[in-house]
């Protein structure tokens, strides 16, 4: 029978719109061995201004923890130089840039431990051709170099026919007010994946694109143009497809922002494909982008904290299942104090304690892995327990079935959670409001949950109702 978990008493960013570049295309000149490791991928989109020109961009990242850092009056420095060149096939420069980048930090310790990137991007307008991309980048505390170069292909996107720009692939996604923020595109901060790189079991790719030649009339303009996800692996066959969504027509071009749940992939090498067809037209276009999953390399979250570091963590683990009091008491204690109240805490709620196992613990911890493996807004912020998803499946566990409606015309993305095995029977609502996939819970049947007897009118692309009832 399934349980109900109750309740006891550093990245630098940048923006950019992209393409479809294969990480085998990254090719590094013979460095030593201890050179600096680069990733480095380009996009390139149509040039509204200037018909005759492609807009390409070119962003790059390197780990910190790869870089020398001096001790400063308050914290520690590093700086890298830059050298980008451009050039076209008969080897003439035709673009080049050079530059110096410096970035301070208080905890030297966490950098050289964490897997954070420093990620940048840079543009220009440039003629549809092929080039040759190299950059060389220079810690100038330590006098490591690496040098990474890559072919260009910058299309010409004159014409009339359905097309698409290069596919971003993003390691986050997030709603950015500001028009001045170096990552923004179409109101949102989109922090590239240079590496085209996910772990496995880690939750979401975050994708952007656009779409160019939509037949666009707005007097008359009914059927809208439909965007399909699916996921191709090295032989061809289809381990993942995310259905086909409907949208209405914003103009003769649209911005393609979505994000996919890849927790089930096994590490290997994909394709992501999209297709898009204009409903008025029937003209199809299709746009592919590889990427890779990596095996986990998560560590095991530790049974009792060790660091100031770990008792945050595991606060935050018990924040769903313990009391108010519980957890003011947790926050006055000192590390000593909180390992013993950890270790206290279990063994109060171990289910049967003649087992040398808590069989409890093991099931909140398993869920609590999942939760940040599925529902992260990111790889690198690791905050699935905080979404409502999250929440609920750490709570209630996996349910029996999931009710998936992807977005159309007449609604939003939503799914319903259905738990046959709880109280009877309950179901949970999740909608995704601003179409990014991030669900919240908008109604439940669950004893103690939000409830929203006219749910219905807030899935309704109209947005009809915010009445909501306790």
């Amino acid at each position: 029978m399934r349980k109900q978990i109750k309740k006891i008493s550093g990245v630098t960013l940048l923006l950019v719109l992209t393409f479809f570049i294969s990480p085998a295309q990254n090719q590094a000149q013979s460095m030593p061995s201890d050179s600096l490791k680069l990733n480095l991928d380009y996009s390139v989109f149509n040039y509204l201004q200037d018909p005759t020109k492609s807009y390409l961009e070119v962003y790059y990242s390197l780990e910190q923890k790869e870089l020398d850092y001096i001790k400063q009056m308050e914290g520690y420095g590093t700086v890298i130089s830059l050298e980008l060149s451009l050039r076209n096939q008969k080897g003439e420069v035709i673009k080049e840039k050079k530059w110096k980048v410096g970035s301070l930090v208080m905890d030297l310790e966490k950098v050289k431990t964490s897997d954070a990137q420093t990620v940048d991007i840079l543009g220009d307008t440039i003629n549809p051709g092929v080039y040759y991309l190299e950059l060389k980048v220079a810690d100038l505390n330590s006098n490591r170099v690496g040098v990474i170069q890559r072919e260009i292909h910058v299309p010409d996107f004159k014409g009339e026919s359905l097309q698409f720009s290069d596919v971003q692939l993003a390691l986050n996604l997030k709603e950015e007010d500001s028009l001045n923020v170096k990552f923004n595109k179409s109101g949102m901060s989109i922090l590239p994946n240079p590496k085209g790189e996910y772990i496995s079991r880690e939750g979401m790719l975050y994708l952007y694109a656009e779409l160019y030649n939509l037949q666009f009339k707005p007097q008359n303009e009914k059927k809208g143009y439909s965007l399909s996800y699916s996921i191709l692996n090295s032989t061809g066959s289809n381990p993942r497809d995310y259905g086909t969504q409907v949208n209405s027509k914003p103009g003769s071009s649209a911005a393609v922002i979505s994000a996919l749940n890849i927790s089930s992939l096994s590490p290997g090498e994909y394709i992501l494909k999209l297709t898009a067809k204009d409903m008025d037209s029937g003209e199809e276009t299709t746009r592919s982008k590889p990427f890779k999953v990596l095996t986990s390399s998560l560590k095991e979250i530790k049974a009792e904290p060790e660091t100031e570091e770990d008792a945050k963590v595991l606060r935050n683990m018990l924040s769903y299942i313990a009391s108010r009091e519980e957890l003011n008491m947790y926050d006055e204690l000192n590390l000593a104090g909180k390992r013993q109240f950890i270790s206290d805490f279990w063994k109060r709620n171990d289910p049967d304690p003649s087992t040398p196992e808590n069989e409890f613990k093991i099931e909140y911890y398993d869920r609590w892995e999942k939760a940040k493996n599925r529902y992260s807004s990111s790889q690198v912020e690791r905050d699935g327990w905080k979404t409502d998803m999250g929440r609920v499946f750490i709570l209630y566990g996996e349910p029996d079935d999931i009710e998936r409606h992807p977005y159309s015309i007449s609604s939003l993305s939503w799914e319903r959670w259905n738990y046959d095995h709880i109280q009877g029977g309950v179901y949970f609502i999740f909608l995704d409001e601003q179409g990014y996939g991030v669900y919240r819970i908008i109604h439940s049947t669950a004893k103690g949950e939000i409830k929203n007897p006219r749910w219905q009118e807030r899935v309704d692309t109209e947005g009809a109702s915010d009445i909501i009832d306790y």
